[in-house]
Order: C-alpha cells, then sequence, then structure tokens
C-alpha cells in the first residue's frame, strides 16, 4: 500500500489510527478509523505470520504457526466476550478505551 505512511510500515499506521481513535467526536470519524485499523491490523498479522516461518528453524515452524493462530483465536474469542452488552454495557468510550 503506498501512501504517506508506507516508508514507516504497519506500526505507524496503526498508532495513526490509534491517534485518530482517540480524537473521534463523532460517528463517521470513529467508524472510518476503526475501518483502517482493522486493515492494517489483518496486514500486520499476515506479514507477522511470513516473518515467522521464515525467521524461525525448519523444526519449529509449525509450532510458531500453531502458537500465532492460537494467540489470534484467543483474543478473538476475549473481544467477542468483553464485547457483550452484559460484560461492560453499552458505553461506548469504556469499550474502546479498553481495547
Amino acid at each position: 500500500v503506498k501512501g504517506c505512511c508506507a516508508p514507516a510500515g504497519n506500526k505507524v499506521k496503526l498508532l495513526l489510527v490509534c491517534g485518530i481513535l482517540s480524537r473521534a467526536t463523532n460517528f463517521p470519524v470513529f467508524f472510518v478509523s476503526r475501518i483502517i485499523a482493522s486493515i492494517s491490523s489483518g496486514i500486520s498479522f499476515g506479514s507477522l505470520i511470513l516473518f515467522l516461518q521464515e525467521a524461525t528453524p525448519t523444526e519449529l515452524r509449525g509450532v510458531t504457526s500453531f502458537l500465532s493462530e492460537s494467540t489470534l483465536i484467543m483474543t478473538m474469542g476475549l473481544g467477542i466476550g468483553f464485547g457483550m452488552d452484559a460484560v461492560f454495557g453499552t458505553n461506548l468510550l469504556v469499550l474502546t478505551s479498553i481495547s
């Protein structure tokens, strides 16, 4: 992806989106920044998997892929659980400050 943050990488994109999210006062800005954040985190996680598979020794590649995918599944499950109305309610400020 070419643009203003391409030379700096995906970490800068995520930090930029977090800054936008912290200043979002209306719903459209919040919605657009969440879309950008989800795309950037997906790209970052995909490149992390590729890096782990290339950097680890051959006999440990399956373990590193398994652990990274297990971590993703665990964090998604926690997000689903904490996103329920019974856990943190419907207060948008509390929900976004936790994430």
